[in-house]
C-alpha cells in the first residue's frame, strides 16, 4: 500500500456486490481529487 497505489480490501461474496463496492471507492477518490468532498 504506498500513496501512489493504494490497496483496497473489498469484503464481498458476490462478484457484482465487490464490483459495486470498487465502484463506489473510486467514484469516492474522484470527488475528493476532484472537488474536495470528504464524504457523502
Amino acid at each position: 500500500d504506498t500513496a501512489d497505489a493504494p490497496w483496497l480490501v473489498v469484503a464481498a461474496d458476490h462478484k457484482k456486490t465487490a464490483r459495486i463496492e470498487v465502484l463506489k471507492y473510486i467514484i469516492q477518490k474522484c470527488e475528493e481529487k476532484l472537488w474536495g468532498v470528504q464524504q457523502y
